[in-house]
C-alpha cells in the first residue's frame, strides 16, 4: 500500500493544523461540553451560596445587627391592659470607613442627611395653671450612646444622671459627671418578662442563688465610683418575683443606696419591699422619650409640670436621644418663673420610716402599641 505525500511542507503544517482544530473543537462540544456547564452552573451556584452565607452571617453580626441602636423597642400589654416599656438602649455606631462626612447610609443605599431635630419652643410646654413643686430628671442608659450621653452629662448639674454598668469607659464619664456636680447611680439590668430581651453582659435574674445574685450585685457595682443608688433597667419580671427583691433590698440596706423603681411593669413590688426593708426609694411618674419625637417629649413634659403642680413633686425618666437632650435644655431654664425647682433625685425620696405617699394617679403612655416595624433612632 502506498500512502500519498504532501507535496511540500506548507501542505503538512496546514494538515496538522487542521487535523488540531477539529480534535479541539470534537473534544468541546462532545467530550467536555457537559462538564463546561456544570462548572459554570457550579460556579453561579457557589457564588450565590456564599451571598446567601454573608447575609445569615450578618443577622448575627454585632455591628450590623446586634448594636442596640439597631434593635426596636418592645412594647408589653399585660392582661389588665396596664402599659409598661422595656428596650435595649442605644450606642454608638462607628461610621464606615472612607464614608462622607454630611451624608449617612441605610441598607447600602446613600442619601442626604436628615434634618436636625425640630425642638418644641419651651413656651408652647408651658400649662396655664402651674402650682409649682419639686422636679428631679433621671437620665438612663447614660454612657451607651457616647455623643447624646455628652449631652446628658452637660445638661444642669441637678439632673441625676442612671450609668448602664457594661457602657465602654463608664467609669470615665462616671468621675466626668461626678466632677459637674451630678448626682449619679447604676441603671441595674434586671430581667425582663420577655426572654428575648437582651440584658446585656450583666443582669440580676430571677432564681439566681444568693451567692449568685450577690455576685452579679458586686460586679456592676464594681465598674464606676460615686453612685448612690441604682434603678432597674427593664426589670419587669424581677420587680414582680419576692425572693428577688428580698436578696436586692438586702444589698442595698447593706451597702445604703436607694432604689428608683423605674415601673416598667405596674405589678412591681418594689416600692413595698423597700418600705418593709428600710431601703429610701421614689417611683417613676414620667417616661419623657417613650416615642422619640419632638411632640412626644413636649407632650411628657408638659405632664411633668402637670404631675409636680398637682402633687408638689414629679420623677421624670429620660434617655440619651437627641430629641429629649435638646427639649430639656430649653425646658429647664423656663422652670423657676413657673415656680418649679429641678432637684436630684436624692430629694424627692420616700424615707421608709415615712407613710407610703398616696399614689399617684399616672396617664397611659401611649394608646396602641408600637410594632416591631416602627422606626426608632434611639430607644430605652
Amino acid at each position: 500500500m502506498r500512502f500519498l505525500k504532501p507535496s511540500s511542507n506548507k501542505d503538512t503544517i496546514k494538515f496538522l493544523a487542521i487535523a488540531v482544530a477539529l480534535m479541539l473543537v470534537v473534544n468541546y462540544f462532545v467530550f467536555d461540553k457537559h462538564s463546561y456547564h456544570d462548572k459554570i452552573k457550579e460556579e453561579y451556584y457557589a457564588e450565590q451560596a456564599q451571598k446567601q452565607a454573608a447575609l445569615e452571617a450578618q443577622k448575627f453580626d454585632p455591628v450590623a445587627q446586634s448594636i442596640y441602636t439597631k434593635n426596636p423597642p418592645s412594647i408589653v400589654f399585660p392582661e389588665d391592659g396596664s402599659v409598661f416599656f422595656e428596650a435595649e438602649p442605644s450606642s454608638d455606631l462607628a461610621p464606615e470607613p472612607g464614608a462622607v462626612m454630611g451624608q449617612e447610609f441605610e441598607n447600602g443605599q446613600e442619601f442626604e442627611s436628615k434634618p436636625e431635630a425640630k425642638v418644641i419652643e419651651p413656651e408652647a410646654m408651658t400649662p396655664r395653671n402651674a402650682k409649682g413643686g419639686k422636679i428631679a430628671i433621671v437620665i438612663d442608659d447614660v454612657g451607651m450612646n457616647r455623643k447624646w450621653s455628652k449631652g446628658a452629662i452637660d445638661l444642669p448639674s441637678s439632673v441625676t444622671l442612671a450609668f448602664l454598668p457594661y457602657a465602654d469607659k463608664v467609669a470615665e464619664q462616671a468621675r466626668e459627671a461626678k466632677s459637674q456636680g451630678h448626682e449619679i447611680i447604676i441603671h441595674m439590668p434586671m430581667e425582663a418578662t420577655d426572654p428575648s430581651m437582651d440584658l446585656g453582659s450583666m443582669a440580676l435574674r430571677t432564681g439566681m442563688s444568693a451567692r449568685d445574685f450577690q455576685q452579679e450585685f458586686d460586679l456592676m457595682t464594681q465598674q464606676l465610683e460615686g453612685f448612690v443608688g441604682i434603678n432597674n433597667h427593664m426589670g419587669s419580671q424581677l420587680t414582680q418575683d419576692a425572693a428577688a427583691m428580698e436578696m436586692l433590698m438586702t444589698q442595698l440596706k447593706t451597702r445604703r443606696l436607694y432604689f428608683l423603681d423605674s415601673r416598667t411593669i405596674h405589678t412591681s413590688i418594689a416600692a413595698e419591699m423597700a418600705q418593709s426593708y428600710g431601703v429610701p426609694y421614689a417611683v417613676r411618674d414620667v417616661f419623657l422619650d417613650h416615642e422619640d419625637t419632638a411632640s412626644y417629649v413636649a407632650k411628657a413634659l408638659k405632664d411633668v409640670e402637670r404631675v409636680a403642680g398637682e402633687h408638689g413633686q414629679a420623677i421624670a425618666i429620660g434617655h440619651p436621644k437627641e430629641h429629649t437632650i435638646k427639649a430639656l435644655k430649653q425646658w429647664i431654664p423656663t422652670l423657676e418663673e413657673k415656680g418649679f425647682e429641678i432637684v436630684p433625685l436624692s430629694d424627692l425620696l420616700i424615707e421608709p420610716s415615712k407613710p407610703m405617699p398616696q399614689a399617684k394617679k399616672i396617664e397611659p403612655i401611649i394608646d396602641q402599641p408600637i410594632s416591631l416595624e416602627d422606626s426608632v433612632s434611639a430607644i430605652y
